[in-house]
């Protein structure tokens, strides 16, 4: 992993453990974790999926971190 992916994991995870960004992740959470995507419109579809892969892609990085950390 090259310095400029871990400074990318770094940031992501800090800016989440702030007070601002917990309640963002909460929200996030709420309205994406769980959601089912599908809509009868593909392409609306799409654009809910790709909506909660930026949430997961979040919470995958934050992951990472914590993994690298440990290590």
């Amino acid at each position: 992993m090259n310095n400029n992916h871990k400074e990318e994991l770094a940031s992501v995870y800090h800016c989440f453990q702030t007070e601002s960004g917990q309640r963002v992740l909460k929200w996030m959470k709420e309205t994406y974790d769980y959601r089912v995507s599908f809509e009868s419109d593909p392409y609306l579809t799409a654009f809910n999926e790709g909506q909660r892969s930026v949430y997961l892609s979040f919470i995958n990085m934050m992951e990472i971190f914590k993994n690298e950390k440990k290590e």
